[in-house]
């Protein structure tokens, strides 16, 4: 797989080991534009029965429960982040977070005398975990031909976002796929699913070609006197 992008994440090291020039990921993070009413309710019911993704404050620690779709699949997630005040940094900072995507994990760091809280419902780690996407998640992937997306807060947007293509390693996403699995499977999806690029990648006509390279009608041709 031929992988383009302005960024480097944890699995680019494996195209090291020889390409499939065929298979074609031009990878470009983007935040999901939302034009319509409709496409929202589309996406909210598509990612999750169940609603949004919840958050939970706790002494000096955040909690989020955040969504990862990659190939079909659906990653629940926790995010932990530790608030520092009495250190250099005042601030959340990428050293100070941990993303578990273990149930365990996630057990033996959430505080016991809290409760997720969901729509006003309260539930437990073992239920977020084995949420299931909505009814239309699959269409997600090959609507707009994608092959993975993540589904949280930010703290640039102060929202929670839908953003397509994000940097894997940033939440440390190795902790569950190792390089070589992950670029497997990103490949493998592209290839059996997608139709072998993703996106889908614009053929150019002659037109286009000519323009390209630099010509133009009176290339090649002396200009009228």
């Amino acid at each position: 797989m031929r992988i383009i992008s302005k960024f480097h994440d944890y699995y680019d090291s494996i195209q090291a080991y020889g390409q499939d020039r065929s298979i074609t990921f031009l990878r470009k993070e983007q935040i999901l534009e939302v034009k319509s009413k409709e496409e929202e309710f589309f996406l909210k019911h598509a990612i999750s029965s169940s609603g949004d993704p919840f958050k939970y404050y706790y002494r000096s620690k955040t909690f989020r429960g955040e969504y990862i779709g990659f190939c079909n699949k659906w990653i629940p997630v926790v995010v932990r982040e530790f608030n520092v005040k009495n250190g250099p940094y005042d601030q959340f900072g990428t050293d100070h977070v941990e993303y578990i995507y273990d149930l365990k994990r996630a057990k033996d760091v959430y505080p016991e005398e809290s409760n997720l809280k969901l729509k006003g419902k309260s539930y437990s780690l073992d239920e977020f975990f084995a949420q299931k996407p909505g009814n239309k998640y699959y269409e997600i992937f090959l609507k707009d031909k994608l092959c993975y997306f993540h589904y949280g807060w930010s703290h640039e947007k102060q929202a929670t976002v839908f953003t397509i293509n994000p940097n894997l390693s940033k939440m440390q996403f190795y902790r569950h796929k190792d390089p070589f699995s992950c670029f497997q499977e990103i490949a493998q999806f592209i290839s059996g699913v997608l139709g072998g690029s993703s996106p889908a990648m614009h053929q150019l006509n002659n037109e286009e070609r000519i323009v390209k390279a630099g010509f133009n009608k009176w290339s090649f041709r002396r200009l009228p006197q």
